[in-house]
């Protein structure tokens, strides 16, 4: 009784935050004095025209100084580049969010499905005046990224101070969609490369789909020989190890992602905004006999370029000067955890209409104060012959500590020594067990 009448408490305040946080935000966006148009670069000097179309903290960064904004106008359709499954609209009707945030199948009674059984987005016509539409949204981004698996990756993350590159942080990742008679719906495999002191520290998670069963996670550190048991799901407002890694619930635009009964959301609107994407042209990607996708740096050649590496730059140095914003239509969305033990109080979270792609989200910590805002850049891929393409939000992820003047940018596998690669043929299921685990660390 103790326990549900605290729950109880903490649901409430943190419902009283919402509300306080929600008015803040929308009485600070505003409607913008004048329409803004390609070819216009927003600065402290106007930045006015911005309001509305952004969240607060983007305009603070523009009236500051810290950024400075290119209006663009893209070379492709963004929905062209959906992937072929995701164009169709065959799942309308098919699906609904029940209780606690989870999917179920209404043709076949499942409640959240292998993600092998959905195919495309589960909701690809949402109705704005339904209120479980931020879980739709939810479900939409998650379905993008099973679509991917297996994926190998070499990724980094970069932490900076206003002097430019603080750390470098190097992972590799390797994830992996099962099969439906398997254990486990899907798991993850994270070891720190670089920096030294972090070398081998790595982590093994198997989850399922349904959040409330049972998943495992291991954690591997080198210094201490052996591995250790942890909680299966981690707050995903945390940051690994104590780096200024961004938690994993910053790649989405509202509240616990893989925690989803916990989130609590709220739908605020349809509206114009103006979307991140890294420039206005799609970028490479290279699809091997095998029917293996590449979209990093060493298939492609190309780089994610940081504000402190470009000298006519005279922003921040965490911002990416190449990034071009686009007047698209977004949902906006507000979530906050049920769990006690969540880091962030109310966010709020801007997705673009086109592509269900998280832009935007605004993080408060528990006292319902700004702490964090971040932008995630959208860019479409394809093949030199154009038979595949693809689209993805985390072409570069921006991430600012407000209260500690840090940016933090996570650029995928798109920098010198990294690589993604989609569809990965080969991967060895036995590494995803603690056997295989304590192997792949060494």
């Amino acid at each position: 009784m103790k326990i549900s009448v605290k729950l109880t408490a903490v649901v409430l305040s943190r419902a009283v935050l919402v509300t306080a946080v929600l008015a803040t935000a929308i009485l600070a966006a505003g409607t913008g004095w004048a329409e803004v148009v390609p070819g216009d670069v927003i600065d402290k000097s106007n930045y006015q025209k911005i309001e509305g179309l952004v969240p607060d903290y983007i305009v603070k960064w523009v009236k500051e100084g810290d950024l400075t904004m290119k209006i663009g106008k893209l070379t492709y359709d963004p929905e062209k580049f959906l992937r072929p499954e995701f164009k169709e609209k065959t799942n309308t009707g098919r699906y609904k969010i029940g209780e606690n945030n989870i999917l179920i199948d209404l043709k076949t009674g499942k409640k959240n499905p292998h993600p092998t059984e959905v195919r495309g987005f589960p909701f690809p016509e949402p109705d704005i005046n339904d209120p479980t539409i931020p879980a739709q949204l939810l479900h939409n981004f998650n379905q993008t990224d099973f679509i991917t698996f297996p994926t190998h990756q070499i990724q980094f993350w970069y932490g900076i101070n206003r002097r430019g590159i603080e750390k470098t942080y190097e992972v590799e990742n390797q994830l992996m969609v099962f099969d439906p008679k398997d254990k486990y719906d899907h798991g993850i495999i994270s070891v720190f490369k670089k920096p030294f002191e972090m070398s081998g520290t790595g982590s093994l998670a198997l989850y399922h789909m349904d959040p409330l069963k049972r998943g495992i996670r291991y954690l591997y550190v080198p210094s201490l020989g052996r591995i250790k048991r942890m909680s299966h799901r981690l707050a995903g407002s945390e940051t690994p190890l104590n780096s200024l890694v961004a938690g994993p619930d910053d790649f989405w635009a509202g509240g616990p992602r893989t925690a989803y009964e916990e989130g609590k959301y709220t739908f605020i609107k349809e509206k114009d905004g103006l979307v991140p994407y890294y420039t206005s042209r799609p970028g490479k990607a290279v699809k091997n006999e095998k029917g293996e996708i590449f979209l990093g740096y060493a298939k492609t050649g190309e780089k994610i370029i940081l504000g402190c590496e470009t000298p006519e730059w005279n922003g921040a140095p965490w911002h990416t000067p190449e990034t071009v914003w686009i007047k698209e239509k977004v949902y906006v969305i507000e979530s906050i955890s049920t769990n006690s033990n969540y880091r962030y109080g109310p966010c709020q979270g801007w997705v673009a209409k086109k592509t269900f792609l998280p832009v935007y989200k605004r993080i408060t910590d528990i006292n319902g104060e700004l702490w964090k805002g971040c932008y995630l850049n959208i860019r479409g891929y394809e093949t030199q012959d154009s038979s595949f393409r693809t689209i993805e939000d985390r072409t570069a992820l921006v991430i600012v500590d407000l209260k500690r003047d840090h940016g933090c940018v996570y650029v995928h596998g798109r920098r010198e020594g990294a690589f993604y690669s989609e569809h990965k043929k080969g991967m060895n299921k036995a590494l995803f067990t603690r056997a295989g685990f304590v192997k792949f660390t060494r």
